[in-house]
């Protein structure tokens, strides 16, 4: 299972990103299922989240990725006006071509 970080154009710090034809590929592979799984709790975890990814997630953002697409990992925060950290959560978005959609989290 192949992935990347980059820093976000989403709003967030460092994104995870997982091609569609990867993430697809992981339901016919336990081996890239188990894979891909630990890259997004590592994901979360690094940043002190404890959400992983459920078996019914996965159905979910496997229904509405494409082959050529992305899923995108992307943690998200709120702050006081001083910078303190009052809530944070990663966000999970599928994106064909231009269209970014969230399918898992909240904006």
């Amino acid at each position: 299972m192949k992935v990347e970080y980059v820093h976000s154009y989403i709003g967030g710090d460092i994104d995870l990103i997982i091609s569609g034809a990867e993430f697809v590929k992981a339901d016919d592979d336990e081996k890239m299922y188990t894979e891909m799984e630990f890259a997004i709790n590592a994901y979360n975890t690094g940043y002190g989240l404890n959400i992983t990814l459920s078996p019914q997630n996965y159905i979910e953002l496997k229904n509405r990725i494409q082959k050529n697409g992305k899923v995108i990992v992307s943690y998200r925060q709120e702050c006081t006006p001083y910078g303190r950290v009052t809530d944070a959560w990663s966000n999970i978005y599928v994106m064909n071509g231009n269209n970014l959609e969230l399918v898992l989290g909240d904006e």
